[in-house]
Order: structure tokens, then sequence, then C-alpha cells
């Protein structure tokens, strides 16, 4: 969470062009990385090197919001925030020159006839191993005749990439489950809890916004943390059980945020409705929405509408927020009166107080180490794996939209959610989506632990293609280079 100023007449990003080119690198990023990783990567090593794509994620989220709260010290409604957004300049201008050093991809530069170039990056990867420098050239220059061939027995040397990967059974299978898991990884909501972080914490009854600030801060790290778990764990466990067990503890942290946001509401103050002077205060549309409410929680989940708390007392008034957005009162009822704070009543329109705030905030902490254990970088990982070489870039950009369509959608929907379906049931709604993850992963997803990323592709293969492949692959690794591995895939597809 970036520090933002309170002030709704402050809009820091208001323009619709100016967030687009702000999010113009991070989707560039999330497709391009985990390719280029997966291409320059050992096998053996390969998802724990594509799983640091996710730990530096992370660490940027760590470092923005430190430094997002140092600057909410600063002149918070003038200065820290334009201070914040301009310093996210620095780490883009390190990155741009640091690019300018990176070598392109073995198997790009092969597939582009500049294959002394391959060469020289796999010498460097292999830290000058002849053999093995040999052992990949060979393998790469087999998995790009078996391309050529491909595409000549199709007819489509010439056509749209996209095309024939809709008339491959086994890449349009791959992409399927690929795309699939990107958007559930998605539903689990992991970018509602990180985009809404200090509304979370607000609900939970934490008032102080810069105690929201180093708490949301705290969070970010535990994430940061968990993400060293997969990296060691990868390639001892396999994809599968380790996503697996990710994703079972996120729908336990689902579930345990929605019953704590559920007792949350249970002890929340109860609403009074007294017309007696509500109607005699500008009874407009928005007052009479905010008085259906029948607790403080449902009154403050309205962004309309703030909780009069009558001191003394665990009830109060469910009011509309006053016209003015620095003014700290309501706009009808006794809370609109300045003098009547502090004295009678106490005016909140984020949170209600409750004896269950630290719980939602622990339980978040499960959450993203759960999430950040596997099901953070582990769609990416097999994304990474699943595509032969020519599909590789068109089908790992699909499945990036996907992820990021779906971040969108839940991103948007979860106010609106809070308020249709509360916030414990939404929480509750995305348990649920993750359950039929679980059950996706479960039957459909197969292993890639210690495949090369030519291997890799006959997994999704039936019976008969996959036997037809391994003929194919046999006399044609015969006729290049007899040192070249054949798998031996099993016949369960």
């Amino acid at each position: 969470m970036m520090y933002v100023p309170e002030n709704n007449d402050l809009k820091p990003m208001g323009a619709i062009w100016q967030e687009v080119i702000v999010s113009i690198t991070p989707g560039f990023a999330s497709m391009i990385v985990p390719v280029y990783v997966g291409e320059a990567s050992p096998s053996n090593i390969r998802g724990r090197l594509v799983t640091s794509f996710q730990l530096m994620i992370t660490v940027g989220l760590v470092v923005a919001n430190i430094i997002g709260g140092g600057f909410s010290y600063v002149d918070p409604e003038n200065l820290g925030w334009r201070l914040m957004f301009a310093f996210a300049a620095v780490p883009s201008a390190i990155q741009f020159v640091c690019f300018l050093f990176l070598p392109e991809s073995p198997r790009w530069l092969f597939e582009n006839d500049r294959k002394e170039e391959g060469e020289e990056v796999l010498m460097k990867i292999y830290n000058g191993h002849k053999e093995w420098v040999n052992y990949e050239m060979a393998e790469i220059h087999y998995a790009y005749k078996l391309e050529l061939q491909a595409k000549e027995e199709s007819g489509a040397a010439d056509g749209s990439i996209l095309l024939r990967v809709l008339r491959t059974p086994h890449v349009r299978k791959a992409l399927f489950i690929g795309g699939i898991i990107q958007a559930f990884q998605q539903l689990s909501g992991i970018n509602t809890v990180m985009y809404y972080t200090a509304n979370i914490i607000r609900a939970a009854g934490v008032t102080n916004p810069h105690t929201t600030i180093w708490i949301s801060v705290g969070t970010s790290a535990i994430n940061f943390i968990g993400t060293f778990i997969p990296m060691a764990l990868v390639e001892r466990m396999g994809r599968r059980i380790l996503l697996m067990i990710s994703i079972t503890g996120v729908i336990v942290s689902l579930l345990a945020m929605g019953t704590a946001f559920l007792l949350i509401n249970k002890d929340s103050a109860l609403a009074l409705h007294d017309q007696s002077f509500v109607n005699l205060s500008n009874p407009d549309h928005h007052q009479q929405h905010c008085e259906k409410y029948s607790n403080c929680d449902f009154c403050v989940t309205n962004e309309e509408c703030g909780f009069c708390l009558v001191k003394g007392e665990e009830a109060g008034y469910c009011l509309r927020k006053a016209d003015s957005a620095t003014a700290p009162v309501s706009g009808a009822g006794p809370c609109s009166s300045p003098e009547a704070m502090g004295t009678k009543y106490e005016w909140d329109q984020n949170s209600c107080k409750t004896k269950y705030t630290i719980l939602p905030i622990i339980i978040m902490v499960f959450y993203l180490l759960s999430f950040s254990s596997g099901y953070a970088p582990l769609p990416w990982v097999v994304n990474a794996e699943f595509y032969p070489l020519w599909a590789r870039s068109t089908c790992v950009s699909i499945a990036t939209a996907c992820n990021w369509i779906f971040n969108l959608i839940i991103s948007l929907t979860f106010l609106s959610l809070s308020q249709a379906l509360t916030k414990y049931g939404t929480f509750f709604l995305y348990a649920g989506f993750t359950v039929v993850a679980l059950t996706f992963v479960y039957f459909f997803l197969p292993e890639t632990r210690g495949y090369s990323i030519d291997e890799v592709e006959m997994l999704f293969m039936t019976k008969r293609a996959k036997q037809h492949a391994l003929a194919k692959r046999e006399k044609s690794s015969n006729a290049l280079n007899p040192n070249i591995s054949v798998i031996q895939m099993t016949d369960a597809s």
C-alpha cells in the first residue's frame, strides 16, 4: 500500500492516461521476464530461478511501502505523495541501464541465426563447461528442427502463431491450463488484499493512518519472506505438491478471514433509527440509504456513510458523510455539529470499535505466507515451461493477460462486493473460487520438475501423439547427436 492523501479533492493519478502509462511496464515485465528466465536457465534450477521473479516483486513491494510510509510524514497533503511517485523513477532508470548489458536468451539467438552468440551466452550460463554447452546446443538444434518439420507438415510456416496454437491440441491444452491457473490465482483475492490492505486494516479497527501504513509494511515483508519457501522447495517437492499445499493454506486463510469479519460484524455497535431528528436534517436519498443499515460494520462498508457512535453506549446512528471531503463530520444528524464531537458522540467513517481488531491482521499474515509459498510464483513457473519455443511468447502473453484481466475484475469489484455480499461474504466467495482452483490443479496440472522445456511439451499429448513424437524425437536425436536423452513418458494422458 503506497501513501496517498485522504483528501478526495487531490487526485495525483486521476488522469486515465497516466495510469495506463504506469501500468505498461509491469504488464510487459510479467510476460517477458518468466519467458526469458525459463529459456536461459538450466532445467535443474529453472523453477528456482523463475521463482526469483516473484521474489523481486515482493522486494519491490516492501521497499515501495517503506518509502511511501516515510514520505507520509513530509507535508502529506501537498508534497509527500509527489515525492513518492517521483522516487519510482530511480529504480526504473537503474533497470534501463542494466538492460543494455543483458544478452538475449540462447534459444532466441539460435532461432534468429545467431548461433555463435547463443553459444557464448550458454558458456556464461554453464560457467565454461563445454560438455553442457554442447548438450544444450544439440537440444536447441533438435527442437528447432522439429518445429520446422511441424510447420511444414501443418502448412503453417507463414501463418498466424495464434491460429497454429489453436490448431495444435497439446499446445491448446497447455494454454488452457496455464490461463486458468493464472485466472484462479487472482480469484483468490491476492491483489484485493494487497491493494486494499489499508481498507482491511481500518475495517479491523485501526484508526491511526501512520499505524495503518506501517502495518502494511509488515504484511508486505511477510509476503517477501514467504517467497523464499518455494525457492528452497520447488526443485525438491515439485510444482504440483507445493502448489496444492499453498492453495490449501490460502483456502484456510480466506475462510478464517471471512469468519473474523463475521465476528467483527456481530460485535459491531447497533444502528439506531431515530426519525425525530434525522429527517429534520436534509433527508436526501443518501441519508435514507444510510439509514437502512443495522449496525456500524454494515454502515461504514458503504463509502457514502459513516457511524455516529453515542459515547458510553454500544449504539449509534448511520449517517451520510458531509459533502466536504475534509470535514470530519456527518452531513446529517447529531455528528454534523463539530461542537458535539468528543463530548456526546464519536464519528468514524472507516471502521468500528471491536475487540477483534488483531484477528484479521494475524490472518492476513498467514494468508500472505501461504500465498507467497507457492500460489504466487508457481503459475509463472509452469507457464514459462509449458509451451514449445515457437508458441512460448504468444501463449505466455495470453496467460499473462488472463492474470491481469482477472486482477482488474477482482480489484474493481471488491468494494462493490463488500457492500452487496458484506466483507465476510466476499472472502467466503474468494475461498469458494480457490477450492475450485485446488480441484482443477489436482486433476489437470502435470508435474514438470526435472524435464527440459522441450520434454515438457509431451506431457500434454495424447498417448498416440506421444508415441509418434517419441519416435520422431529418437530418430532425430540419433541423427543429430547420440548423446541427447529421450525421456520415457508415462501413458497417463
